[in-house]
């Protein structure tokens, strides 16, 4: 739970003292054994009941598919947990440039020298509306790692994202 407050003593009547909420989330995890997992993640941050996460997951020998609604696997930024962050927001880059939680499916490969993974999005995740053409994105990343080891990490890499935004179609 993230709390946020603030006293003034002296200051104009237009500032209140307080405190507030501003994230409370109830989370369920379980893990099926055979590298089956599921997650999930309802927050309640500004009086809204919100889906954070919803997802379906099956990891098997360095591969990993997830099936469902949740954070791409762009950057790592947006895959720190909340618990992680050093203020009460996540970085301007990740905020700005990242599409948010969506419907869709990502693909994660991941060996000693090698990573690579990819991932599929539409829409603007739960909200639907009949005004609104959903759009799409999609995210590739691939990493070598010719350094590995307990003291010393090189990798070289690369990434990219694709996306076209929703459109409303009443207003263009």
């Amino acid at each position: 739970m993230f709390l946020d407050g603030g006293i003034f003593t002296a200051s104009p009547a237009c500032f209140n003292s307080g405190v507030g909420i501003s994230d409370l989330r109830i989370t369920g995890k379980a893990d099926f054994g055979d590298g089956w997992y599921t997650k999930l993640d309802v927050g309640f941050a500004s009086n809204k009941v919100r889906l954070k996460d919803a997802f379906l997951q099956k990891t098997k020998n360095g591969h990993m598919l997830r099936i469902g609604y949740m954070i791409g696997m762009f950057s790592l930024d947006q895959s720190v947990s909340t618990n992680d962050y050093l203020f009460m927001t996540g970085t301007n880059v990740a905020e700005i440039f990242y599409p948010s939680r969506r419907i869709g499916a990502s693909y994660t490969w991941s060996k000693s020298k090698f990573y690579a993974s990819g991932s599929v999005f539409c829409g603007d995740g739960l909200n639907f509306h009949k005004n609104i053409k959903q759009g799409v994105n999609a995210t590739l990343r691939f990493v070598y790692r010719p350094l590995d080891n307990a003291h010393t990490l090189l990798h070289i890499g690369t990434g990219g994202l694709y996306k076209r935004p929703d459109k409303n179609t009443e207003t263009g």
